[in-house]
């Protein structure tokens, strides 16, 4: 797959890919927190990846009573083959892709598998963005 023109990819951003791939999805805080860069930085990377679709999200909507749920965001099938190509990792190291179905996403565990990501990304020992 050839370069994604005019997107600047940077190790953080590569790292936080490879991060999405491993655990299947990160919301926008994740992200942030694992690549350690600012919130508003982080939502502005992902927004631009979703536009050119290196990842896809689910979630952001409404639940009566409980507001909206977070949006999460996956690696499609073209960001892995573009993590692939842009990776110094081999293939067999990054492993298989597995696709996200979006239909059977969301339920109220979710919030509990998020909560766990967080603990997973904090004992990576990945410094922390301020």
């Amino acid at each position: 797959m050839p370069p994604l023109k005019g997107l600047a990819l940077t190790p953080g951003t590569l790292s936080g890919l490879l991060c999405m791939h491993k655990y299947r999805f990160l919301t926008i805080a994740q992200f942030a927190r694992y690549t350690a860069v600012r919130y508003d930085h982080a939502a502005e990377k992902l927004r631009e990846l979703e536009k050119r679709r290196v990842i896809g999200y689910f979630g952001f909507t409404s639940i009566p009573g409980h507001g909206k749920t977070p949006k999460v965001y996956y690696l499609t099938r073209r960001g892995y083959e573009w993590l692939i190509n842009e990776s110094d990792k081999a293939e067999e190291e990054i492993g298989p892709f597995h696709d996200v179905h979006r239909e059977f996403t969301w339920a109220p565990q979710l919030y509990h598998r998020l909560a766990l990501l967080d603990l997973f990304i904090a004992l990576e020992d990945k410094p922390l963005a301020k």
